[in-house]
């Protein structure tokens, strides 16, 4: 059994794992402007708005909380924005279903997904190794994936 907290970002709602969470911040309204970086103890971290990876529209949501999150085994933490906080769950590994198809782009991001009963809704979990191109402040761009990489 793991422990996951339950964030939302707009109207998805996203589980992060909860040992790689470091803290759970209020947003002041003095940060929300479109700067890439915030401060945390004495550390300047990117500030990674979900929304925009997920092809919200700004203003879909409120980015009340920030969250200290390491998106790695060992990496230095980022901050990820999120519009709630909602709860710390407990799931088994059988209560994930499989990805349904999805665009490359939220591929990158999510790995699994959980149907929340009481909520009647899908929650995905946001993979253990994020790929670094999430630490930029820039949505992630699609490509063909099936394409050799470039030398």
């Amino acid at each position: 059994m793991a422990i996951y907290l339950q964030v939302r970002v707009g109207s998805v709602g996203i589980l992060l794992d909860a040992l790689r969470v470091h803290e759970v911040l209020i947003w002041g309204e003095t940060q929300r402007s479109d700067a890439a970086f915030a401060q945390w103890r004495e550390q300047v971290l990117p500030a990674v708005r979900l929304a925009r990876h997920l092809e919200l529209p700004d203003g879909a949501g409120v980015e009340q909380h920030a969250v200290v999150y390491s998106p790695g085994a060992g990496s230095a933490p980022i901050m990820l924005l999120v519009d709630e906080v909602a709860r710390l769950r407990q799931l088994d590994p059988g209560q994930w279903r499989p990805m349904p198809r999805v665009p490359a782009r939220t591929a990158r991001l999510f790995d699994a997904v959980w149907w929340d009963e009481a909520a009647a809704s899908q929650v995905f979990r946001l993979r253990s190794e994020l790929e670094p191109v999430l630490l930029g402040a820039q949505p992630l761009e699609d490509e063909d994936l099936s394409a050799p990489a470039p030398t």
